[in-house]
């Protein structure tokens, strides 16, 4: 299952741009839906490769966020078929990339996905006995007197 479909890039207003992108000689005011699906697999296999470091990809259920992460990453990707991306376009892109990473690596979760493997907690903290004068002196920590 893509993360992004066609129908949501039109919703989003990107219709016209698209034709722009992907619109050929033969066809000059039609979206390529071809284009455009492959412009979509490649944002999700971008996706994959970060989630996949923390989550089962792909996911079953597509949070918001990824939702928007691959829209933003296939129109960038888009414009890259050409002569590149204008700078807000690109900023997107990079912002993606970078939330990406912070996914990744767990600063940053999806909230409806699950992760592959739970991350090591402890089933009980444990007991210090703050009493014991074998752990806590005066010397402790390399004083003396």
């Amino acid at each position: 299952m893509a993360y992004s479909t066609l129908a949501e890039l039109k919703l989003a207003k990107w219709e016209q741009i698209l034709i722009q992108l992907t619109a050929s000689t033969a066809a000059p005011t039609v979206v390529d839906e071809t284009v455009v699906t492959a412009a979509i697999v490649d944002a999700d296999a971008v996706i994959d490769s970060y989630l996949c470091l923390r989550y089962t990809v792909p996911l079953t259920t597509v949070p918001k966020v990824i939702n928007r992460l691959s829209m933003d990453i296939a129109i960038y990707f888009l414009y890259m078929r050409g002569d590149g991306a204008p700078e807000a376009v690109e900023n997107k892109y990079n912002d993606a990339v970078k939330l990406l990473d912070k996914m990744a690596s767990g600063k940053v979760g999806l909230g409806e996905a699950t992760l592959d493997a739970e991350p090591d907690t402890p089933s009980h903290f444990g007991q210090v006995d703050l009493y014991d004068d074998n752990k806590f002196t005066k010397n402790a920590f390399g004083d003396s007197d």
